[in-house]
């Protein structure tokens, strides 16, 4: 086949990924917004259109060893509604990307969610959230898993979470919430996952600022060839100081079942946790956060996984403001067959970001990243440039 026509043949998924993706957006956002009242019913409406346009320098594009420039145009539109009781939205987002050299890494990506709030009565609320994210694995696979995904690859997912809450009493509170997921790819080198996800938060209010948590959930994952049941178990708190510090622990312990055609079953163990700690002074503020939990890998693998993020944003002028971002994920796989693999993705970002006029700004950003497959002992280095260009039109 001439190289022309497998560009093409290779290309021809993400036009069809575009075309179902969008649709079902569509159908999500209609369902969603027009199931509690009909569009002219809505009390408020802000539309928010978004572009954003980036220039980068990658030197080590997908990790496969080839630096090249990225140009990429990211327009997008945001939609709040809110009546006496209601609030809702739809966002849409999509991204071109396009290589200078490496055109066989050019793709469009894409993101649609939508939400509803209903304040029920005083002591009732619902909420419901879903979305379709487009993608491609090689993008997304570090910052989920620290995988290296080589392989080019079309990934939609498909997501819902309905949650309820109920305030009872004066101090306590509990959350009932549902969390469904279903991730397909074009390729079989990787595994078509569904996810359903059933639990319950208690929450018990000592006093303004702080409150006791426990949360119990299950999870169950289905692929072609395998299920996945997961329990786990935590309990912690929240702390709040007004609007300067916000804090959120969990701990507990989390237990994982799997079972594979043609294999053993296997069971295993571990600590979970969800943490979270928000600082907000009058110029400097601090964002953190630390999970771990079992998940599944993008091959089909059990791993536990632990991520650590932090954020820090520092107003040096009225207009000029100083950033820096740190990611670090590991994740290790459990089954018998693989139990030495092991996967670290690392990343800082520092950058500053300059308010050009009141709803546009530039952002200068750099980012080093370090990719670990510890089976192998193979480490990857990737240095990114970038240049952005943001404005909003309210």
């Amino acid at each position: 086949m001439p190289k022309r026509t497998q560009n093409a043949a290779r290309n021809r998924p993400d036009r069809g990924l575009a075309r179902k993706s969008g649709l079902a957006a569509c159908a999500l956002a209609v369902g969603i917004l027009c199931a509690h009242a009909p569009a002219w019913a809505w009390e408020v409406v802000k539309v928010m259109p978004t572009l954003t346009v980036r220039e980068t320098y990658d030197s080590n594009v997908n990790l496969m060893g080839k630096g090249d420039l990225e140009h990429s145009v990211t327009p997008g539109v945001r939609v709040d509604l809110k009546q006496e009781r209601v609030n809702g939205f739809v966002e849409a987002k999509a991204t071109a990307v396009k290589y200078t050299r490496l055109n066989s890494f050019d793709r469009i990506d894409q993101n649609y969610q939508a939400g509803l709030e209903v304040n029920a009565t005083e002591k009732i609320t619902a909420n419901i959230k879903g979305g379709v994210v487009a993608d491609h694995a090689f993008a997304s696979a570090l910052s989920d898993t620290g995988e290296q995904a080589p392989r080019r690859a079309s990934r939609q997912v498909y997501s819902v979470q309905p949650s309820v809450t109920v305030q009872v009493g004066e101090t306590n509170s509990l959350t009932l919430f549902h969390a469904f997921a279903k991730t397909v790819y074009d390729t079989k080198d990787y595994t078509d996952s569904v996810s359903n996800t059933l639990g319950g938060l208690w929450g018990h209010r000592l006093n303004e600022r702080t409150q006791l948590l426990l949360q119990l959930s299950g999870a169950l994952v289905t692929t072609p060839s395998a299920t996945q049941n997961s329990v786990s178990a935590m309990g912690g708190f929240e702390y709040a100081l007004a609007e300067t510090l916000k804090a959120r622990v969990l701990g507990g312990a989390s237990s994982l079942h799997s079972k594979a055609d043609g294999a053993e079953a296997r069971t295993a163990s571990n600590y979970a946790a969800d943490t979270s700690l928000e600082w907000q002074l009058e110029r400097l503020n601090t964002k953190f956060g630390y999970s771990r939990d079992m998940t599944l890998g993008i091959t089909g693998a059990d791993l536990v996984r632990d991520r650590i993020s932090l954020n820090l944003g520092l107003s040096a002028t009225e207009r000029l403001r100083l950033l820096l971002g740190g990611n670090l994920i590991l994740s290790e796989n459990t089954s018998s067959a693989q139990s030495l693999q092991k996967n670290r993705w690392f990343e800082i970002s520092p950058g500053a970001s300059y308010r050009v006029g009141e709803n546009s700004s530039l952002t200068l950003g750099y980012a080093y990243g370090v990719s670990e497959d510890r089976l192998t002992d193979v480490v990857k280095t990737r240095n990114r440039v970038s240049l952005d260009f943001n404005i909003a039109f309210p």
